[in-house]
């Protein structure tokens, strides 16, 4: 019988030049985004319908997926979750963003998403843990109660 010794593959000599390239086309596709966002709403687009075309597309090209992956809990989620992520993960900051373009240049608008974002997030963050922290003492009690039986 024979005795494997190294079982990890060798690391690809392109890894690195492979991973900046792939972040470089992130942060073009994301600015070309932001463009062509800028574009319509100068040519007179409603920033509601360019949310509908952002979220609307993207939900049609991945519905086989959740179709094939149970629609009746939607593919593991559920159909509560699904809705609140579908409401609130990402619906209103691309709402503000583009109702942002109609009043402010594109590199105000674009900034101003992702600090928006970053001071939306730490305040979730924060709720979340005053939350839990108050919550604490209470839960601690029942979950001892309920492990001891």
């Amino acid at each position: 019988m024979a005795v494997i010794t190294n079982v990890t593959p060798s690391p690809s000599k392109h890894a690195t030049t492979l991973g900046v390239a792939c972040g470089a086309g992130a942060a073009l596709c994301w600015a070309l985004g932001f463009v062509a966002a800028r574009h319509g709403i100068i040519a007179g687009v409603s920033p509601f319908v360019l949310a509908l075309h952002r979220y609307f597309w993207p939900g049609v090209a991945l519905l086989p997926f959740v179709v094939a992956n149970g629609f009746h809990d939607l593919g593991g989620i559920g159909w509560a979750r699904g809705f609140v992520l579908a409401l609130f993960g990402g619906l209103p900051p691309a709402l503000l963003a583009y109702l942002g373009y109609v009043y402010v240049p594109l590199g105000h608008g674009a900034v101003g998403l992702w600090w928006g974002l970053a001071l939306g997030l730490a305040v979730v963050a924060l709720l979340l843990t005053l939350r839990f922290h108050l919550l604490a003492p209470s839960i601690t009690p029942a979950a001892e109660a309920a492990a001891s039986r």
